[in-house]
């Protein structure tokens, strides 16, 4: 079992620890996040075209994240699709774009972006 390319194989010892490992549930994360004050950013991928919640994924994410009491201003919010909505229910959270033009982050009025680092390299930070 190897996790990443290039890496030598886990120990037994190490495969054992890592397969005693959990995923916590969302709400967990946020309450520990809530707890030691720590920000969350989301970037989510729509679920798959025939899932139960392709069409209302983002209000669903943005209620289990109200319903958590985490302070809004900890959440940094990447997603496009349904924005309109977070804003409107989660006002606070951080609205984070992505490598728009100065234009498009002004109208959308953000004023933080994600961007791989590896595409700013090759296409330039103006």
């Amino acid at each position: 079992f190897k996790p990443f390319y290039n890496m030598k194989p886990l120990s037994e010892a190490d495969r054992e620890k890592a397969g005693n490992q959990k995923i916590p549930k969302l709400t967990e994360l946020l309450e520990l996040a809530q707890k030691e004050k720590k920000s969350v950013i989301f970037d989510l991928n729509a679920p798959a075209p025939r899932h139960f919640h392709r069409s209302s994924y983002v209000r669903h994410v943005v209620s289990v994240i109200l319903d958590s009491k985490i302070e809004q201003h900890l959440i940094f919010w990447v997603p496009g699709f349904d924005r309109e909505y977070v804003r409107k229910r989660a006002p606070g959270f951080q609205q984070v774009g992505q490598l728009f033009s100065i234009e498009r982050l002004t109208k959308e009025n953000i004023s933080r972006i994600n961007v791989d680092y590896k595409r700013l390299f090759y296409s330039g930070l103006r």
